[in-house]
């Protein structure tokens, strides 16, 4: 199972985005995956869009370990 290891820079970039960790977390957790890759430096990723409680919809992407 995956999980989200928030540090502050994420954490950061998510409020930029005026979303919160519990936001993207409900997202992802409720959403799909529409995409995954190989990026040549950091290796495998996927794209999961969900829609938050509030109703907004995003695309999480995130590296796999």
């Amino acid at each position: 199972m995956n999980e989200f290891i928030w540090m502050p820079w994420n954490t950061q970039k998510v409020a930029n985005h005026n979303l919160t960790p519990d936001d993207v977390e409900f997202a992802w957790a409720n959403g799909r995956v529409v995409r995954t890759g190989n990026h040549p430096i950091n290796g495998p990723y996927s794209e999961t869009e969900g829609t938050c409680p509030s109703g907004r919809v995003i695309r999480i992407v995130g590296g796999t370990m």
